[in-house]
């Protein structure tokens, strides 16, 4: 899927409507104009899909785009050591209103 985060394309965008929050990669926040120093701290701790936890680097607000929906979306901010820029998760997906369950398993635009 295809985003955009201030007039700036974004490939490798997946969603998972089981996903608690928005990930996005630290390499994609140069790309964007945004900095670690533009990072909020937060503590939330983060379990991935092998059971490893962690904290991210920070967490930030920006209007996504996706086809013809703009959002502000809060995202945790983790390292570049993933194969997608963003991960879209429950949050995102009810929001944006074209899925009523988290159950199906595309988007209609």
């Amino acid at each position: 899927m295809q985003a955009k985060v201030d007039n700036v394309d974004v490939n490798k965008v997946l969603v998972d409507g089981g996903t608690v929050v928005n990930l996005m990669l630290q390499s994609l926040l140069k790309r964007i104009g945004k900095f670690d120093t533009n990072l909020k701290p937060h503590n939330i701790v983060l379990t991935n899909y092998e059971g490893k936890s962690g904290h991210s680097l920070g967490a930030i607000q920006v209007d996504l785009a996706v086809g013809s929906i703009t959002r502000l979306t809060l995202f945790m901010v983790f390292p570049s050591k993933y194969n997608f820029n963003f991960l879209l998760g429950r949050e995102w997906v009810h929001r944006v209103g074209n899925v009523s369950s988290s159950m199906h398993q595309s988007i209609a635009n």
